[in-house]
């Protein structure tokens, strides 16, 4: 027997499936503004790679259609990609910090 889902779960599940592939992205993003309170916005470069990550994470679950609706959600700019912004900045900090280690040590020359 299959169920109706309520709005509010609905809305839920939504947004359970958009965090798992923005957790997940590891393509470039590109800044499109300022939200209202002044909160960066970004949308992922890599649009083949959402696709495949909802097909990989979803594919056994959802519906194509429920799919394609969720990849048209998240190449909006009203989807929150600042988790991804987030880490690519910390990865790119890390990088930085690794280098300033190699180049105190001597094992790096910096041009």
């Amino acid at each position: 027997m299959k169920y109706e889902l309520k709005l509010e779960e609905w809305s839920a599940f939504e947004q359970i499936i958009e965090l798992s592939i923005v957790e997940r992205y590891d393509g470039d993003l590109e800044y499109v503004g300022e939200d209202k309170y002044g909160d960066p916005h970004f949308k992922p470069l890599d649009k083949y790679r959402i696709r495949q990550l909802l097909v990989d994470l979803w594919g056994d679950r959802l519906t194509p259609r429920a799919i394609e609706d969720a990849f048209s959600c998240l190449i909006q700019d009203e989807s929150d990609w600042r988790i991804a912004a987030l880490r690519n900045r910390a990865e790119l900090e890390r990088l930085e910090q690794l280098e300033d280690e190699l180049v105190l040590s001597g094992t790096l020359i910096r041009e």
